[in-house]
């Protein structure tokens, strides 16, 4: 499997499984004692020692999500917020603010918090609003994965390059506390990929 393939699969699983560990230990002990990242640490620890097939069965819940990334190219990268969008619908936000820039889906959070009422995203603000530095962290921890937007979803009307695959939460949560903060980004290539998901 190519290097870069495989990283991104155990950052995909890393954050899935983080997600995991986070509600698990919220539902037990409300906000437990080293917050996120202490979920994402040992979640990171767990995909570094997934196997192979492991990592593969968990992706393949969605066979579209393992073939986009069985057949891409893959590379890793540095990107700006002003050119990754996040997926339709993260997190509960209006599609609106989903087709532009993650930079620009931050400055409407951050203008209309009114809004996030009900949605999953309002769950993650929370930590956000009271724990810059800690979101800082975790979105250095872990790299976003993204795919060109035109071979994602050919026909877009997108006007960022790149929409981010995962990670989604962690580039929005850059955007509300460090807007112009390079990110780290494994870059998927694909021309004939397309998603529904």
């Amino acid at each position: 499997m190519d290097t870069y393939c495989s990283n991104a699969k155990r950052t995909f699983c890393a954050s899935e499984w983080a997600k995991a560990l986070w509600h698990r230990a919220r539902a037990v002990h409300g906000r437990p004692q080293g917050g996120y990242p202490t979920a994402l640490a040992m979640a990171i620890l767990l995909a570094r020692r997934a196997s192979p097939e492991h990592l593969d069965a968990h992706i393949g819940r969605d066979p579209r999500r393992l073939l986009r990334y069985n057949t891409a190219r893959w590379c890793a990268t540095t990107l700006r917020l002003e050119d990754l969008s996040v997926w339709p619908g993260m997190g509960g936000l209006p599609s609106a603010w989903c087709k532009e820039s993650v930079r620009e889906t931050g400055e409407r959070v951050s203008a209309t918090p009114e809004a996030l009422g009900g949605t999953r995203f309002a769950n993650f603000m929370e930590t956000i609003v009271n724990h810059p530095d800690e979101m800082r962290a975790v979105v250095q921890a872990l790299p976003l994965i993204a795919f060109r937007e035109d071979e994602l979803r050919p026909g877009s009307t997108r006007s960022t390059p790149f929409t981010l695959d995962d990670g989604c939460h962690r580039a929005l949560a850059l955007a509300l506390v460090a807007a112009d903060e390079p990110v780290r980004v494994l870059l998927g290539r694909h021309p004939m990929t397309r998603s529904s998901r």
